[in-house]
């Protein structure tokens, strides 16, 4: 991995909100960013003068941002570059070598994604990198990282991960135990306290030096874990697995629906390795 951060750049309020955000980390991190603008190939092939006309709006987007974020108060360095292809596709790709891969959203509305939720689940389960997901607007005072009390499939991956980051940020790693669905049969046995146990051990065997706070919801995890980032800084999510019993995708896709704060989906990849107390996204 190239430890680089690539942001997908389109001049809308939702990618610039995830440029600075990824840039504000990108700083904290001493890493670089690569913003990248995608041609969607289905505009060109019509006519040469209308492939020239989208050639030359792309390429003065891209460097009308770069200027912009030159301007920004952290001086951070930041390369651009244009590709084309099918967008969502096209980013996967760009992003193949990378570390993050940022994502903006004006998506907030307080509804269950089972359809809306998959488009962006399914770019975050076929990444390689992690994935982040930046709402147009959320609070810059919030503080904690979130993440699952699961241990299972790919959340011991994001507990790591998470605790990296809360580590690295100098905030609490908030822990949430809840209800693994609505059915009856999976709440005969209450294994909360259990789960919460199993990972507040885990994430102090990554880094005894993370602060943990734990909490016991009585809501499914998707509420639970909607609930928590309306407060969070960052909500880490597992990347979804294989497993029959594995609810993971369903859970993120409900999470993505209405997602108020940065999402960071995990990649196949190790997190970032606790460097320093120091605050940033």
């Amino acid at each position: 991995m190239s430890g680089t951060i690539v942001v997908g750049a389109d001049a809308s309020g939702p990618s610039r909100a995830a440029i600075d955000w990824a840039v504000a980390r990108a700083a904290s991190l001493e890493t670089s960013v690569d913003l990248v603008h995608v041609i969607d190939e289905r505009w060109l092939g019509l006519q040469d003068a209308q492939d020239s006309e989208v050639r030359d709006h792309a390429a003065a987007l891209l460097a009308a941002e770069l200027t912009r974020i030159r301007m920004l108060p952290s001086g951070h360095a930041v390369t651009g570059r244009l590709v084309i292809g099918l967008p969502s596709k096209a980013m996967m790709d760009a992003s193949v070598d990378a570390d993050l891969l940022v994502i903006g959203t004006h998506k907030t509305g307080f509804t269950y994604g089972r359809s809306f939720g998959s488009k962006f689940a399914s770019l975050a389960s076929q990444s390689r990198c992690a994935v982040a997901f930046v709402p147009e607007m959320f609070g810059r005072t919030r503080r904690g990282v979130a993440v699952a009390a699961d241990t299972q499939n790919g959340g011991l991956h994001a507990i790591e991960f998470a605790t990296a980051e809360a580590v690295r940020t100098g905030q609490d790693l908030a822990i949430i135990a809840a209800w693994e669905g609505d059915s009856l049969m999976r709440r005969r046995t209450d294994g909360r306290a259990v789960s919460l146990a199993t990972a507040t051990s885990a994430a102090r065997n990554f880094d005894a030096r993370v602060s943990v706070r734990t909490r016991t919801s009585d809501s499914v995890m998707s509420d639970a874990l909607i609930t928590a980032s309306t407060t969070a800084s960052v909500l880490v999510l597992a990347k979804p697995g294989t497993a029959p019993d594995d609810q993971t995708l369903a859970t993120n896709h409900d999470v993505l629906a209405n997602i108020s704060s940065p999402v960071i989906i995990c990649g196949v990849t190790r997190p970032v390795a606790s460097r320093s107390l120091v605050d940033g996204p």
